[in-house]
């Protein structure tokens, strides 16, 4: 006779430590001698609290301006008095700014200390919980930029750009790749399920010598990169990334730069917040464009397993623009167990790229059938988005070459020819 089979016992937890007796017991005091603090001086005097999500720059930059301009437009209860903790920055300079905001408490050991009693302050109702999705298009179309930097802050970045050859009317364009160098360094291999995010910094070197060669500069940025710049002896380029980087001036450069250009990375969010236009080069995933109007996108492509490549359309309906489906292509395995293989921007698609952006900063208009094909694209991926043209635009030198990849369905009758890899003006 065939006997039921029963499940295994569960492996019993291990025994808490001293250590974590202690920690235990120490945030349970102090928890509810908090959470009661808290709810007075949130009755009494309107007080929230906020722990900055200082770790990653995106998230630092991100979501604290999010919040700062849906204060501005009203969004946030008025006269709310607001008191922020930041631990150990991963950029000092950014924190600065943002506490001419609001006051900042600085420190590993406050940091620790809020972070112990933070489960018993959020049921408090008294916790601010801030953190973008790279979506909020009509907050950075309807607000003018908050972020402003002092004098003696403008002098110093005057001077350091000098040390740099960079004179006083001097334009310069920032350059940023994604590479698993950072987080790896930080995080370890944990964060390698985001390798599809990354891109070849070579790839931009022909930009930057199109800058250079327009009486610019190309700066290179980067905390923690995998490789140095492979280029020719060339003043006008400069390696930012490799020994000359400091926290102010990676706050400095983006803030001032003519236009940044950038990927799915968290730099960008400088420039955003600064209202500076902004390229975002090989966008992936497809659940967002580039927020703010005066920026331009170039996705990255994707190929199936017969190496052709998925048009817009095939890629919807597998979930890529879906705002849930969407999340399990944020992880580079679902893109290789789905037989689809992530390819980054090219060189020359770069270049075509950095030319829109010459235009946009010029104020050049765009070719009328271009501008309809743009809003064409957010129709018909980014429906779901009420404020869809609040955002950047897909670039028009990726519509001009690519378009037969937005689906068949969209395209009229009449295609608009891909310009040769020589045709440049």
């Amino acid at each position: 006779m065939l006997r039921p089979r029963v499940p295994p016992m569960p492996a019993p937890n291990p025994p808490l430590t001293l250590k974590h007796r202690v920690k235990s017991a120490l945030a349970f005091v102090l928890g509810h001698a908090a959470a009661a603090l808290l709810a007075a001086a949130g009755r009494l005097w309107r007080l929230r609290v906020w722990h900055l999500r200082d770790d990653r720059i995106g998230h630092l930059v991100g979501d604290t301006d999010l919040f700062l301009r849906r204060r501005e437009l009203g969004e946030i209860e008025p006269g709310i008095r607001i008191l922020g903790f930041s631990g150990k920055p991963c950029n000092a300079a950014i924190v600065n700014v943002f506490a001419r905001q609001f006051r900042i408490l600085r420190g590993p050991v406050v940091s620790w200390l809020y972070r112990l009693v933070e489960p018993y302050l959020e049921r408090t109702g008294f916790v601010i919980a801030s953190t973008t999705r790279t979506t909020e298009y009509r907050e950075f179309a309807a607000t003018l930029p908050l972020l402003r930097l002092t004098p003696e802050e403008e002098a110093r970045g005057r001077a350091e750009l000098a040390k740099m050859g960079i004179g006083e009317n001097d334009w310069w364009v920032c350059f940023h790749a994604r590479d698993a160098e950072y987080l790896g360094e930080q995080r370890g291999a944990r964060f390698a399920y985001h390798s599809f995010r990354n891109h070849d910094i070579a790839n931009m070197v022909p930009a930057m010598e199109f800058i250079a060669a327009n009486g610019g500069f190309a700066i290179r940025l980067g905390s923690a990169v995998e490789r140095h710049l492979a280029v020719a002896d060339n003043p006008r380029i400069i390696d930012y990334a490799a020994g000359l980087r400091s926290d102010f001036m990676d706050l400095y450069l983006p803030a001032r730069c003519r236009f940044f250009v950038g990927s799915t990375s968290g730099l960008f969010h400088i420039a955003k917040a600064f209202g500076v236009p902004y390229l975002m080069t090989n966008l992936i995933g497809y659940t967002h464009m580039s927020p703010q109007p005066n920026s331009l996108f170039v996705p990255k492509r994707v190929f199936g397993r017969n190496g052709a490549a998925l048009d817009f359309d095939e890629c919807a309906a597998r979930g890529m623009f879906d705002p849930t489906a969407s999340l399990s292509y944020f992880q580079g395995s679902r893109f290789a167990d789905a037989g689809i293989e992530v390819v980054e921007n090219s060189a020359e698609e770069i270049l075509d790229a950095i030319e829109d952006m010459m235009d946009l900063v010029a104020g050049r208009p765009v070719d009328p059938d271009v501008a309809a094909k743009q809003r064409l694209f957010k129709e018909r991926y980014y429906a779901q988005s009420a404020d869809r043209h609040d955002a950047g635009s897909l670039a028009p030198s990726f519509i001009r070459r690519h378009w037969a990849d937005l689906g068949p369905a969209t395209i009229p009758t009449h295609r608009t020819a891909a310009p040769t890899a020589g045709g440049r003006t």
